[in-house]
């Protein structure tokens, strides 16, 4: 029998007002859903940054680092720190259906943040972006 996991509700991240000397937290609650006896699943993020680390490209030399947090609980703005590529497992998902449309809306946090050291080294008037590519594995 085929194992599913499927991760849906995602959107795009903005940090459109950053203020000099405060850091930046973005978070989501997002749906994981898992059909294994005991819901489990493996989480892996990937940035654009050079050998996939989490940065975010401003042109030029110009370049801010982001962290990245998981949890596998909806409407947390901290979790369990990810580093690039490395997996990280031991995430049950509370959802129902791969959609979250019937049971809970949500079932797990991604957690986005500049640190203020970052955003103070930051060039005033560069749009800075990049994608942040996350994998869902069974476990």
């Amino acid at each position: 029998m085929a194992q599913t996991v499927n991760i849906s509700g995602l959107s795009d991240i903005s940090f459109s007002s950053l203020r000099s000397g405060e850091e930046a937290r973005r978070s989501q609650s997002i749906c994981v859903f898992s059909d294994l006896p005991a819901r489990g699943y493996i989480v892996a993020a990937i940035g654009s940054g050079a050998g996939g680390n989490f940065k975010l490209d401003g042109g030029g030399a110009s370049s801010l680092s982001y962290s990245v947090q998981w949890s596998d609980q909806p409407s947390e703005d901290s979790g369990m720190p990810l580093s690039p590529g490395m997996p990280y497992g031991g995430q049950t998902s509370g959802a129902t259906d791969e959609t979250c449309s019937s049971g809970p809306p949500r079932s797990a946090s991604l957690i986005v943040t500049i640190s203020a050291a970052e955003i103070a080294a930051g060039r005033s008037g560069v749009n800075y972006s990049g994608t942040l590519s996350l994998t869902i594995s069974p476990q």
